[in-house]
């Protein structure tokens, strides 16, 4: 972690990452001295994954953080500098607003990160979402469906942790095999 990002709402007093919420990612980091800090930080995270060997051109943010202003004008201008070209889709439940105030912002904020990122799927999210979406038929048939997991081995079993809060690991293979019994059962609908 670079020194400056310590300082910002995206670290606690402890100096570790933590949740930041996008209204306050919003409200405290929209002067240039914080866009410069989350730019410095994005770019020493982009050099390290590169340094380490990866090629990807795909670029993702943890909850669609790169969907606040302030991120987006700090990663901008390096997707290129990195070879960037493809996002996940743009969605999530802060994206689905009602508020009438937030959707031109929104709309506004897709069409500039559209001019420069094209979609790597149709649709994104974890295997609960999955189940949800196919039975209101939210999902297009055929779309290419990017499934969210955090690995961890458990007791020699690799396991996704995205619900560990709430105290579950599932193991990959049962994910994996729900993810083809929703695919198929949408498919015969």
């Amino acid at each position: 972690m670079t020194e400056g990002i310590k300082s910002t709402v995206f670290c606690g007093s402890n100096g570790e990452f933590r949740h930041a919420s996008h209204k306050a990612i919003q409200m405290k980091c929209m002067m240039p001295d914080a866009i410069k800090i989350i730019r410095a930080e994005c770019e020493a995270q982009m050099k390290r994954f590169r340094e380490l060997g990866f090629t990807s051109s795909h670029i993702d943010s943890h909850e669609w953080c790169i969907c606040s202003f302030p991120v987006w004008l700090a990663v901008r201008p390096l997707l290129k500098k990195y070879g960037f070209t493809e996002t996940r889709t743009l969605q999530g439940k802060w994206l689905n607003t009602r508020s009438i105030g937030m959707q031109p912002y929104y709309r506004m904020l897709f069409r500039m990160m559209r001019a420069r990122l094209r979609l790597y799927s149709d649709w994104s999210g974890p295997i609960d979402m999955l189940q949800k979406d196919l039975g209101r038929h939210r999902i297009a048939e055929n779309a290419l469906v990017e499934l969210y997991v955090h690995p961890y081995i458990a007791d020699g079993v690799l396991v996704d942790t995205l619900r560990f809060h709430e105290g579950e690991q599932i193991p990959l293979e049962e994910i994996c095999a729900k993810a083809v019994i929703y695919g198929r059962a949408a498919n015969e609908e």
